[in-house]
């Protein structure tokens, strides 16, 4: 199981609906702060809890849902820049993006949102089966790399662009890389000289790119280019059209 010790929070307007995960926590030594949302009364923190790295939220505290009002109480819990985890733990999970949005607008968005049915884990052994589950999406989660790097396009053709790719300022390290020509490269200037921002975003199994246009001077960065000329007649240069 993770080692959750103290840092976890739950709060929930109805006790009952988490009398079984408040059990299991005892019979396990996992200490756990819990937080009435009785909406007739203040139970927030006096100030954020410091050692909070994951909350169990239930949604409604009114008979209407209120992301805001959810929102406030992650922003009782949580410190400023703090990372944790959140867990929708509720019947109406399916409104957990609304609750994204709002944290989103308040600066207190978890590293990781996860969404769980309260219906799906009312069987024998659901709540085991729930934290074995939060274990394995955290786990997940938490092998996602992101890793920048400013580079200058040297080539352009009909479904391809060759970057010149500075991956490491200091050492000078230089690859010469070959990206689709998606949409995401379409930009107001797409032409050899211009740079950009490459964000690379790997999980398991995937990866990803996003392309950020630059509109300053970045030229210095990249004089040594000439040294890929000796690449210009091979085929990974378009057939020679560098």
């Amino acid at each position: 199981m993770i080692e959750f010790g103290p840092q976890i929070a739950i709060v929930e307007d109805n006790l009952e609906e988490v009398k079984e995960i408040r059990e299991f926590f005892a019979l396990q030594n996992i200490g756990y702060k819990l937080f009435d949302a009785d909406i007739t009364q203040n139970n927030k923190p006096a100030k954020p809890i410091e050692t909070i790295e994951l909350i169990f939220l239930d949604l409604y505290y009114l008979p209407e849902f209120d992301p805001y009002l959810c929102a406030d109480w992650v922003n009782s819990i949580v410190a400023e820049n703090k990372l944790y985890e959140l867990v929708i733990w509720s019947k109406d999970s399916h409104k957990s993006e609304d609750l994204r949005n709002v944290l989103l607008e308040i600066n207190k968005a978890p590293r990781a949102l996860i969404t769980k049915q309260k219906s799906d884990y009312q069987i024998e052994n659901g709540t085991q089966i729930l934290l074995q589950e939060i274990e394995f999406d955290i786990n997940k989660i938490s092998k996602i790399f992101v890793d920048e790097f400013i580079a200058e396009i040297i080539d352009i053709s009909e479904d391809y662009v060759i970057l010149n790719c500075l991956l490491d300022k200091e050492k000078g390290y230089y690859q010469i890389r070959k990206f689709e020509k998606t949409p995401l490269l379409h930009f107001y200037k797409l032409e050899s000289g211009r740079t950009l921002i490459v964000k690379s975003t790997t999980s398991l199994g995937q990866r990803s790119f996003e392309f950020i246009e630059l509109f300053e001077d970045n030229s210095k960065l990249f004089e040594q280019k000439n040294i890929f000329l000796k690449l210009k007649n091979t085929p990974f240069l378009n057939n020679g059209k560098l």
